[in-house]
C-alpha cells in the first residue's frame, strides 16, 4: 500500500494462444463452454510465483474479459459492454 506496483504484461500473438497451462484450459472449458479466445496477455504475478492471464473471450455471442491463473483459478470476470 505504501510502495509502487511493478509487473510485466506481454501481449500473446493469436498463433501462440496454446501456451495456456492444461489446468487453465480445463477451467475455461468448464466455465465457458465453446469459448473462443479473441486476445490474451500474460502477466507476471508480482505477488508470488507463476503467471496470470488476461483473456478476452467470445462466448455465445458475448464478450468477456477474464483474469485466470496457471492453476485455473478464476481471479476476475467482466462482461464487456456492461
Amino acid at each position: 500500500m505504501n510502495g509502487h506496483f511493478y509487473t510485466n504484461a506481454m501481449v500473446v500473438q493469436q498463433e501462440a494462444f496454446n501456451i495456456l497451462p492444461s489446468a487453465t484450459v480445463k477451467s475455461l472449458q468448464l466455465k465457458y463452454p465453446e469459448y473462443k479466445i479473441l486476445a490474451m496477455k500474460t502477466v507476471a504475478n508480482p505477488n508470488g510465483v507463476g503467471e496470470e492471464y488476461e483473456v478476452d473471450l467470445l462466448v455465445s455471442g458475448k464478450k468477456w474479459n477474464i483474469s485466470i491463473d496457471g492453476q485455473g483459478k478464476l481471479i476476475s470476470e467482466t462482461e464487456q459492454g456492461q
